[in-house]
């Protein structure tokens, strides 16, 4: 239930209302696990792929920023959604001007001013970066008016065209006006106070680089080249941390196995870290993401998501203490830990493992001591919606978004929503995938975290009996397998009308007449009628094909680079290609 009110400038407000908790149901998710629903502590939906939470700092609000495809709820813009901590309501600002059709997007970053009166959230360009055409930002930061709850927009910090060193030069795919001009695209960012006042430190992630900037003027302070090759982008900054006494930072590469340190009074590159870095130049990496200083800031947490650990970082000396496992105990790696938190007493980090749909909870106190196995040492899971994104904590609440709630579900029904792009009889897949946002009290789940891990392993199959094939001859007479892919094709469209199988003739669209082959190749061979896809698109699609696995970077790109083509289609084993 949900119910539109007008806001004043740009954005409408849309009050999310809690639903009653369904009764547990198997809800089975295409990457063949499933979830019991509901989530512990669900609250409601929110607009697509939530992926950062800012408490405000009074304590009162938690906002969210929902930088996915768009939902038909919000119109198919992104926007930022706000929960009264005290009233326990929901409330979803979309912005109009990042629409379907936008040339920008949100993109990871997102906090509140230190007297609570704004929000800051990061927006990039790839399609108009300098923000020519009418309605247009180009690369910035926007900045939101947050009085009562509500989210209004004020103004915007462009950032422009970061200029490179020389001897550097651009990937094809982002090459604008000039070769030494990179197209920034910020990200993650951090409030980093200063004796003059507020400052914002940004990660941008298509420019290799960090600035700081000044929040009144949207001057550029400091700048911070992170490039580690002659290409850029290449190490792409994904986020920042600073200390409360803004002497110092972290910022985290996503493609470099890396964080790097940062001198924010000499504005020098202090030191890079290694993070779980392979030997081998063209193995995957660590993607360092998400990162959080511990309460008395001795420590700095990195989940590195493309290798299902947490790193604790020793800030003083940059020394790698403790590499631990997030895996909740499955065989392969996927649990993909994307996001952190840390209880206000310091004893507790919530790391959010989005391929596991659960949180994993760690004793603080055991990750400061000199270990770097790989065994799982949490103390337990808590089992989420799917594809949890982001995590933060305020007094005993733990508060989880999901970037993909409970699925798409089927898309039958009749898209009305105007579009500038071709008219759509049914609603657009990317629009029904809602993210949705939990709320509970961290310490009493503890009580409870063994049933909870129990359930968590469950739902990933992880103690399931994987059963055997019996043969009616003897052995195995299965010799090759020939995989073949038709993209862009449901199992009804082509054999729906297969008399054998579980079909729906009446969605066949290239029946037995047309496709004689494939009727012949499942006849012969075997029909498999019950078949899920993992990919919601075939960005995220080919990855599933060729690796039965998708990457944090997939998840966290692919809607961007669908609905306003802001990022480049790094989905078929090309980066920034044009």
């Amino acid at each position: 239930m949900r119910a539109l009110r007008l806001a004043v400038i740009t954005c409408f407000s849309l009050l999310l209302v809690a639903r009653a908790p369904e009764s547990p149901v198997r809800l089975n998710l295409p990457t063949s696990k499933f979830l019991e629903p509901p989530a512990p502590g669900r609250i409601g939906w929110l607009n697509s792929f939530p992926a950062a939470i800012a408490i405000s700092p009074d304590g009162r609000y938690a906002a969210v920023l929902n930088d996915g495809y768009g939902t038909q709820e919000s119109q198919i813009q992104q926007s930022i959604s706000v929960l009264d901590l005290e009233a326990n309501q929901l409330w979803d600002f979309p912005d109009r001007r990042l629409g379907e059709d936008a040339h920008q997007s949100y993109f990871l970053g997102l906090a509140f001013s230190s007297d609570g009166m704004h929000l800051y959230a990061s927006i990039g360009s790839v399609t108009d970066p300098l923000g020519e055409q009418p309605g247009d930002t180009g690369n910035g930061i926007a900045v939101y008016d947050f009085r009562d709850g509500k989210v209004t927009p004020d103004k915007f910090l462009q950032i422009p065209l970061q200029e490179l060193a020389a001897g550097k030069q651009i990937a094809a795919g982002l090459f604008h006006l000039r070769p030494n001009l990179a197209i920034p695209d910020p990200a993650g960012l951090a409030l980093v106070h200063s004796s003059s006042g507020d400052q914002l430190l940004v990660a941008n992630n298509l420019s290799d680089n960090v600035v700081l900037l000044d929040p009144k003027t949207g001057n550029t302070l400091k700048k911070f080249d992170l490039s580690t090759n002659s290409l850029v982008p290449s190490s792409l900054p994904y986020t920042v941390a600073a200390t409360r006494d803004g002497r110092r930072a972290w910022a985290s590469l996503w493609n470099r196995s890396q964080v790097a340190e940062l001198d924010l009074g000499s504005g020098k590159v202090a030191r890079f870290i290694a993070l779980d870095q392979p030997q081998d130049a063209e193995a995957p990496g660590s993607h360092p993401t998400a990162m959080v200083l511990a309460p008395d800031e001795a420590y700095l947490y990195v989940a590195l998501s493309n290798s299902d650990s947490i790193a604790s970082i020793r800030s003083s000396t940059g020394e790698v203490v403790h590499l631990a496992s997030t895996n909740p105990g499955q065989q392969y790696r996927g649990a993909t830990p994307d996001a952190l938190a840390i209880s206000p007493d310091g004893t507790r980090l919530f790391v959010a493992d989005g391929g596991a749909n659960a949180i994993a909870v760690f004793q603080l106190s055991q990750l400061s001591t000199q270990r770097k196995g790989g065994s799982r040492e949490a103390l337990g899971f808590i089992p989420t919606d799917w594809y949890p994104s982001a995590v933060a904590v305020t007094g005993e609440d733990l508060l989880v978004a999901t970037a993909k709630g409970q699925g798409t579900g089927a898309n039958n029904g009749f898209d009305t929503l105007p579009s500038k792009k071709t008219r759509r009889e049914h609603p657009y897949l990317p629009t029904l995938l809602r993210g949705s946002l939990a709320r509970l009290n961290y310490k009493s789940a503890e009580q409870n975290l063994a049933e909870l891990t129990s359930r968590v392993e469950r739902e990933n199959l992880i103690r399931s009996d994987p059963g055997q094939i019996t043969f009616q001859s003897t052995g195995n007479p299965i010799h090759h397998v020939i995989y073949v892919i038709k993209e862009n094709r449901t199992y009804d469209q082509i054999l729906g009308d297969l008399k054998v199988g579980n079909g729906d003739p009446s969605l066949t669209l290239y029946g037995s007449d047309i496709t004689p082959n494939e009727h012949k190749l499942a006849l012969e061979f075997g029909v498999l009628d019950n078949f899920y896809d993992s990919g919601e698109v075939s960005g995220d699609g080919h990855d599933w094909s060729t690796a039965a696995i998708t990457s944090d970077y997939n998840e966290k790109t692919w809607q961007i680079a669908y609905r306003g083509k802001e990022r480049t289609y790094d989905y078929q084993g090309m980066f920034a290609d044009d």
